[in-house]
């Protein structure tokens, strides 16, 4: 994988940890 630079990889692992936390989320809700 070719390394990225820092103002392509910030925005990533942003949106990365963004879609986790919203995936979270869901299965909380879900088994709730």
């Amino acid at each position: 994988m070719r390394k990225l630079p820092s103002w392509l990889r910030e925005p990533y692992v942003l949106g990365k940890f963004v879609s986790w936390s919203m995936f979270m989320n869901v299965t909380d809700f879900v088994q709730r």
